[in-house]
Parts: C-alpha cells; structure tokens; sequence
C-alpha cells in the first residue's frame, strides 16, 4: 500500500523480498535505496539531549534532523541503553505503527517506566487481543461527547489558579498552572479531589523516572502508591461513584472474569501518568511558545477560534512524548535498512514530526497548519487512549490564560527548566512576567 511519493522517494509498505529469504521488507526506498547506515544516532540517548542557549534541546535535534536529511538516512543504530534503532522517518513511523503484527509492543519501552508491579504498563505494553480487550473497557469514557462535558471544570480550575498569581505580575506558568490543572481531569476520571495533586505528583514522578534510575526514593513513593491504591479500591467498592475507575472496579470484567486487584492498579497507573505526565508539558511548552512569540499570543488571543488547530501544531512541535518504541517478530527492512528480529526500534517522535518530506518549513511554528498530520500521539491501535481530552485541556487552558493576561513574556531573570530523563521531555518550569 503506497502511504506517500515525492520527487525523490517513495516508500511501499508490505513489498515482499523475495531475494532476502527469512526477511520482510516493511519500508524500501526505491529510489536512491540506503545501504550505509548513519552514524548520526551512534551516541544518541533520547534521555539526555544536549539543551541550547534557551534551556532546551530544539536546536540540538534540529542538527540531527538537518543531518539525517542531508544523508537521506532516516534510521540508525544507537549504542546507548542496551543498543536500539531510532526512526526519525514519518513514512516509516507510519508504517511501523500501521503494522502491530510485525512490530509489538510488549517489553518494547525506551526508556521503561518504573511500575510497583513489574508488568507491563497497561494498554501501552499489550498487544492484540489483550490489547483490544484491556482497551475496550475505557474507551467510551474518551470520547470526543465524554471528554467535552470536562470543559467547563477545567476552564474553571485553570481560572482559578491564575487568579491565585494574576496580582503577582509573574508566575512559573509550568509549576504553577500546566502541572496543576491536569489533576482537574485527574479528579474526574479517579474520583478524587483535585487537591489530591500534592499526594499523586511525587508517585507520577516516580514512574516516570524509568526503570533503573537510581533516584533517590522512588520505591518509597511507589510503596507508598500501593498502600494507598487499596484503600482507595476498598472505598469505591462500597461508595461508587461515576468516574472511570468507580465502573472498573465495579463493573470492569475482561475475558468474562472481574478484573483482579493488579489489573486495577495496573489501570490507576495508565490513567494517572496519561492524564498528567505529557499534558502538563504539552501546556508548559505551549506558555513557553506564546511567552517568546507576542505576535502569536494576541493572534490567537483576537481569534480563540484558532485554539483547536494550534494544539495540534503545539503537540507537532513539542512532541513531549518520545514516541513508542517496538520490537520486530521477524527480520525486516525499514528504508532498506535491515532490522533483525528481537531487536528494540524506537520511534522518535521529535524528529518524525519535523520531517522535512511530510511537513513544509518543519521548524516554524504555524498554528493553522493544514493538513497537520503529526504522530505526536502515535497512531494505529496503540494511538493515545486520551487524544481527545488532551485537546480539551489545553483549549481550556489556554482559553484562561490568553483571556486573564493582556501579555506575558519569558521572565529575563529567571531560566527555564527542561525536564528529561524518562519516557517523556518538555519543560516543567516557563517563568514569566507580565
């Protein structure tokens, strides 16, 4: 099935090879076929990126983007974190993720979250049946009519914090609103106080650290996540309330059988790290964007109407979530690269999303961009479970924010601060004054 052509390439996906015995050939680029494999990614590590003058790594993945493009080679190998393929291709992303039977996702992680069970993450680490099976219990509740009805209270909380500042003529627009306002989704979805964030943050940082992290106190905090996870359980099951968790436990069976205990728990940590971890950096990047960019603010300001679009274009170029990553069932080749079985692909998503063959001028900002077809949320059946509310909050949001603010602007005296190291990156600190 042909996916896309331009004047230079073109990319078949499914083309058989009949002269490589035991091999498929998922991507080959028919024209000028890559036979050396870069060394742009021999040293890369997703988890610690070079930052720039401006506190973050843009400029340092823009030189590797700006290399891989010059060599027409759209995947390599890194030694880093047990040796792995990165692709930086979006034809080949898109392959790839369009392909679960090929390419699975179980033990495939890159970096691994930290997970007081030891299994895999929840929907993010199954695949097919059970994937389908796990994933159908929740996904009504992320529909675009469910996760509308969350406008309102998001909007209302986001006001509320920014009220708290709005006197100050300064606030960190990360700490303060962008790692707060997600637990308003949070309190919806677990039936909890949104106040509850003083209790869920440390936990959410915890896990997301990665496996093998060595930070100080991470088992702690998930002991601590697991004592207070069966209480919790214990008191919905006598005061249910209508939330997402509330049906699970009450309701939730799969393969005809009640969910057990860990499979429960399995879910509170998917639906607490998905609801937080990348919006809240998606929203700090975001405030980053439009404090540096004036002429943006009050275009979107003097037209809300724009919002929809320009998060989209926000996730397109921030992508805080790396990607996935998958390990192949079979030797295949991918840009004629080949690919043995068993070996980990991670999908980088900060350079597929600015992929000069699918994105015209890849490194501008256009918060109108059509078509827009960014894989900031993957896509395929492992596509981000809460895409929907992930739009929703940051509309919200910035809707408050664009509204209670005439201007703000990146504070001078105070720098950023870029967060890294696990499954995800973005700025957790944007100072501002205004």
């Amino acid at each position: 099935m042909k996916r896309r052509s331009n004047a230079t390439t073109e990319c078949t996906f499914a083309c058989p090879a009949p002269d490589r015995s035991g091999s498929r050939w998922i991507f080959d680029r028919i024209e000028e076929r890559q036979n050396d494999m870069t060394e742009a990614f021999a040293d890369f590590d997703n988890r610690e990126l070079q930052l720039g003058e401006d506190g973050t790594p843009f400029a340092t993945l823009t030189a590797l983007r700006d290399q891989i493009a010059a060599e027409n080679s759209y995947i390599g190998w890194t030694n880093r974190q047990g040796g792995h393929w990165v692709v930086a291709g979006w034809d080949e992303a898109w392959g790839i993720y369009r392909d679960p039977e090929t390419f699975r996702i179980k033990d495939a992680q890159l970096p691994p979250f930290t997970l007081p069970s030891g299994r895999p993450l929840m929907l993010a680490g199954y695949d097919g049946e059970t994937h389908k099976n796990y994933r159908r219990l929740v996904q009504s509740w992320f529909n675009p009519p469910q996760v509308a009805t969350m406008s309102d209270a998001l909007r209302e909380g986001a006001r509320s914090l920014i009220e708290a500042f709005a006197a100050r003529g300064r606030a960190d627009l990360g700490a303060e609103l962008a790692w707060l306002v997600p637990f308003h989704a949070v309190a919806r979805i677990l039936g909890v106080d949104w106040r509850d964030s003083d209790l869920f943050s440390p936990w959410i940082r915890a896990m997301a650290q990665g496996a093998g992290s060595a930070v100080a106190g991470t088992q702690e905090q998930l002991d601590a996540m697991q004592a207070w996870f069966a209480d919790y359980v214990q008191d919905k099951r006598k005061n249910p309330t209508d939330d997402v968790m509330s049906d699970l436990i009450c309701n939730g069976k799969v393969e005809g059988r009640p969910l057990t205990h860990q499979e429960l728990q399995d879910y509170f940590t998917i639906l607490l790290l998905g609801t937080v971890e990348n919006t809240s950096l998606l929203l700090s990047g975001a405030s980053w964007i439009l404090a540096k960019n004036p002429e943006l603010q009050e275009r979107l300001r003097s037209d809300l109407a724009l919002l929809p679009a320009a998060v989209d274009e926000f996730l397109r170029f921030l992508s805080p979530g790396h990607g996935q990553a998958r390990i192949p069932t079979q030797n295949v080749q991918i840009a004629g690269q080949e690919v043995k079985a068993g070996q980990k692909i991670l999908i980088y998503a900060p350079l597929i999303n600015r992929d000069p063959r699918k994105f015209d001028h890849p490194d501008d900002f256009v918060p109108d961009r059509t078509p827009n077809p960014h894989l900031a949320l993957s896509n395929g059946p492992h596509r981000c479970l809460g895409a929907n509310l992930i739009r929703v909050e940051v509309v919200a949001v910035l809707t408050e924010l664009l509204t209670a603010l005439p201007d703000f602007a990146l504070d001078p005296e105070s720098p950023v601060g870029w967060h890294q190291g696990g499954p995800s990156h973005g700025l957790r600190s944007v100072p501002v004054v205004f």
